[in-house]
């Protein structure tokens, strides 16, 4: 049994109608299958472990979110190296589904997804919105010590000091 998200006992192609629940091996007509698959649904059951696992990270990203209040996941921090490999993933897959050909290739990012991670403040062009991020810590520099002179090496935050040096 594999409820609650996780994605363990769950293989790819189990349950998803190549035998499983309402699959070709008794179809969807069969009343036991339907309630069967009615009743997993309500707990949530993972029909498909690559799902499972974009929901994990997901949660990751809001814990990381809640954390440190954006969505920003550096490459650099050795904490969060899985987490910002998802992260970079799920920009290039935003960039093919937007030049995706007429094909109806959607590029492997749901509407669905997208919309989730944009509810979460997560950034789909991150460079546009650094330089936001940092005068927003400016701002709260600024109201803590009343200037704007950021050290060059500002342990806090050494990010900041270096943008501020490059302004």
């Amino acid at each position: 049994a594999n409820g609650g998200g996780g994605e363990e006992g769950v293989k790819e192609g189990e349950g998803d109608d190549k035998g499983g629940i309402g699959g070709v091996n008794g179809g969807d007509d069969d009343p036991l299958r339907r309630l069967r698959r009615k009743l997993l649904d309500q707990v949530e059951f993972t029909w498909h472990w690559h799902d499972a696992r974009w929901k994990r990270s997901y949660r990751e990203l809001l814990d990381y979110k809640e954390r440190y209040g954006h969505c920003l996941v550096s490459a650099k921090d050795k904490e969060y190296v899985k987490l910002s490999g998802w992260v970079l993933k799920q920009r290039r897959l935003f960039k093919n589904k937007r030049s995706a050909t007429s094909e109806g290739s959607d590029g492997g990012l749901t509407n669905e997804r997208i919309k989730l991670l944009e509810e979460a403040g997560f950034e789909f062009h991150p460079h546009a919105c650094k330089w936001q991020v940092r005068y927003e810590e400016l701002i709260k520099y600024s109201e803590e010590f009343g200037d704007c002179l950021v050290p060059q090496r500002y342990e806090p935050n050494p990010q900041l000091g270096v943008w501020v040096r490059k302004q």
